[in-house]
């Protein structure tokens, strides 16, 4: 869009742009699909972090992943 041309925009568009969030979406299926994902510690949960337009996890907030055996 005009508002952020990260990838241009009209013609000048990069075909590429849809390339990350695809593979971001494959890597989360996999992850799901293959481990349990819990936090560290249960029912604590450090606040969300805003950087302008973004929010982070907070650096400090611990997820364990276990590997699913089939």
């Amino acid at each position: 869009s005009v508002d952020l041309l990260t990838f241009g925009y009209g013609r000048w568009v990069c075909p590429g742009r849809f390339f990350p969030t695809v593979q971001m979406k494959g890597v989360m299926a996999h992850i799901l699909m293959n481990y349990d994902v819990r936090a560290q510690i249960e029912g604590i949960r450090p606040p969300n972090i805003s950087l302008w337009m973004f929010v982070i996890p907070h650096p400090r907030g611990k997820i364990l992943l276990r590997r699913r055996h089939y």
